[in-house]
C-alpha cells in the first residue's frame, strides 16, 4: 500500500502484535497473525510509531557498541536512536505500510509486528 489517504479517511490501521523469541517454527506469519486479536489496535501513523519507539524503550537492553570504522561509542536505545527509528517508521506508516522489528533483551528477543490493516482484511470491529 502507497496511499496516504487510506489511512487518513479510515480505510486502514494497524493491528499490533507482541512475540517473544522462540524458534523460527513457532514464529507466526502475516495470515496467523491476523486470525488472532491484536495486542494493540492504532488507528495513525503516529500512534504505530510512538507504540514502536515505547515498547523499545520498555524493553530493550541498553549496552554500549563500538560503531564500525570510527573511534566512538554509542549506546543502543537510547533516546536518539529511539528519535531516529521514531522519524524511519514514522515515514514508512504514513504511506500504509508494515513494520516488524526485534528488541534485543537480556536473555532473548522481543517480536514486534505492526500490521497494516483494511476495512476488508480486518474481522475485528476496529473502527
Amino acid at each position: 500500500m502507497d496511499n496516504i489517504g487510506d489511512w487518513t479517511e479510515g480505510r486502514l490501521h494497524w493491528h499490533a502484535y507482541v512475540e517473544a523469541d522462540g524458534s523460527a517454527a513457532e514464529r507466526s506469519d502475516r495470515t496467523k497473525r491476523l486470525s488472532r486479536s491484536p495486542d494493540r489496535v492504532l488507528h495513525t501513523p503516529d500512534d504505530a510509531a510512538e507504540w514502536l519507539a515505547e515498547m523499545t524503550r520498555e524493553h530493550a537492553q541498553r549496552r554500549r557498541i563500538r560503531l564500525l570504522g570510527e573511534r566512538a561509542w554509542a549506546e543502543l536505545a537510547d533516546e536518539d536512536q529511539l528519535s531516529r527509528d521514531l522519524e524511519r517508521d514514522l515515514e514508512l506508516l504514513c504511506h500504509g505500510h508494515s513494520l516488524y522489528t526485534d528488541v534485543p533483551r537480556e536473555t532473548d528477543r522481543l517480536r514486534l509486528h505492526v500490521e497494516a490493516v483494511d476495512s476488508s482484511e480486518c474481522r475485528l470491529t476496529c473502527r
